[in-house]
């Protein structure tokens, strides 16, 4: 049921993500790496992979990292057309948005609201995240 045409290596490589989201083997939950060069599809593998997640396990949360802010923008844009405003929260320093579109998934937040999603953040990372 994929919202786009995709070549065969990306929708093998969305079958594996989807695949690995529903394993009982893990104690936490997967980890995937999606690289390669400019222009070869990642962020529509990404974007279709997560729609496809939502859709199959909608009470699974999914946190998406990009190398660059411009790289985590095109995937906020991109689940934008599939997912709802309030089903996306784009968090990052707004003076780094690379499109202004990105703003609408990054809720205003005073310094203590800051706080809280500082720490829940650091808690499910843990010690691989540093500020």
């Amino acid at each position: 049921n994929f919202i786009l045409v995709l070549d065969r290596s990306q929708m093998k490589a969305i079958d594996a993500v989807v695949k690995m989201v529903d394993r009982d083997d893990l104690d936490h939950g997967p980890v995937t790496i999606i690289h390669g060069p400019p222009g070869t599809g990642k962020t529509t593998v990404v974007a279709e992979a997560i729609y496809q997640i939502t859709k199959m396990f909608p009470d699974k949360r999914i946190l998406v990292v990009g190398p660059s802010h411009a790289a985590t923008d095109n995937i906020c844009l991109s689940l934008g057309k599939y997912l709802g405003k309030e089903e996306i929260f784009r968090y990052g320093r707004v003076s780094k948005v690379t499109d202004e579109a990105v703003t609408k998934y990054m809720p205003a937040m005073d310094s203590k609201r800051l706080e809280v999603v500082m720490q829940r953040t650091k808690r499910l990372l843990g010690p691989a995240l540093y500020f």
